[in-house]
């Protein structure tokens, strides 16, 4: 017995040890790139630990709330002042009226890859079939729902995520969105946001990225749309972006070409074989496939792509899916 005890002993001491270890070690990894010589890397991870839900304390215990702003959101002003100038060119978006039947039905998937990231982009020719699913009720006190749950029970083609929630410290319940939420046209939510650009599709199914308010988005005919971003491009063009361009994290951004083709990007990230993506890396990838809008989803342990009954992407989350108030979904 005492043997076994000692045995017990030993292999918890030598876990505590590689523990301790392991933390000394990224400890002193996150303090060299913090204090470094390149500024652009400790950018690059304050913005990376910001757009996290868990580790945002991290960065905190560096740098002053001051320094952090500075790192994270010193040029949104002059961001903002460029799209609004860009606002007096339209590219007009205009679905093909004679696309097969075949092209309606079918969707494409394809593999992206880059020096920090892997994912998939699904190609979708026909816009009028993306519309968004909300849960019945949006509270604090509701749960919202796995998308694994909604494309199953709606029998859908594909479904991703969809806009920012609440969400305290990681902890939320997912019954509770931020900013605005649109409908069927119909305004569900308009709750405070740090998040300011609205994404979605108007009544003649053209992707809309703008930084406007519910009663601005109902004069122009929103149908259906979520609050989160930032703008990735307008008018064919890349918006600038932070300096970091939001760290490396799991991302999920829309896209669509001038003939009206939707594309749907999702980045894994915070995982060995994928660290992750910047906004900067999706708005390429986004012109490569030769979209004229694009704006970010929400990202993260919420980065979800289903396509025939199966997620495709590879979730960041270590304990799963995230319950969730709104997600886009393809007929």
């Amino acid at each position: 017995m005492n043997r076994i005890i000692k045995t017990i002993y030993h292999i918890l001491l030598s876990v505590i040890f590689t523990v301790l270890c392991c933390l000394i070690l990224i400890t002193s990894l996150v303090t060299t790139v913090f204090f470094g010589p390149s500024q652009e890397y400790r950018d690059l991870l304050v913005n990376t630990f910001m757009e996290t839900s868990a580790l945002k304390f991290i960065p905190n215990i560096y740098f002053s709330k001051e320094e952090i702003e500075e790192m994270t959101v010193g040029n949104q002003k002059q961001i903002n002042e460029y799209i609004d100038a860009m606002n007096h060119i339209k590219i007009d978006i205009k679905p093909k009226d004679n696309i097969s039947d075949k092209e309606k039905s079918d969707i494409i998937v394809e593999n992206v890859a880059g020096s920090t990231y892997l994912g998939k982009i699904m190609i979708i020719k026909d816009p009028s079939r993306i519309s968004l699913y909300t849960i019945p009720e949006f509270s604090d006190k509701s749960r919202g729902r796995l998308l694994s749950e909604v494309q199953k029970e709606l029998k859908v083609t594909g479904a991703f995520n969809g806009g920012a929630f609440f969400d305290e410290n990681g902890f939320g319940t997912g019954g509770m969105p931020k900013g605005i939420v649109i409908a069927n046209g119909k305004l569900l939510s308009n709750t405070a946001s740090e998040y300011t650009t609205l994404i979605g599709f108007d009544n003649e199914d053209r992707l809309v990225c703008e930084n406007i308010t519910a009663e601005q988005a109902l004069k122009i005919g929103v149908r259906d749309a979520v609050t989160f971003g930032p703008v990735l491009l307008k008018n064919g063009e890349k918006v600038p972006q932070l300096g970091s361009g939001g760290g490396l994290n799991p991302r999920t951004a829309i896209g669509q070409c001038a003939d009206g083709t939707v594309l749907v990007l999702v980045i894994d990230g915070r995982q060995p074989h994928s660290l992750g993506a910047t906004f900067n890396d999706l708005a390429q990838i986004m012109l490569e496939y030769g979209a004229v809008t694009a704006g970010n989803l929400d990202g993260g342990s919420s980065s979800m792509l289903f396509h025939n009954g199966k997620m495709i992407n590879s979730l960041s989350s270590a304990v799963g899916e995230r319950p969730i108030p709104t997600a886009f979904i393809i007929k």
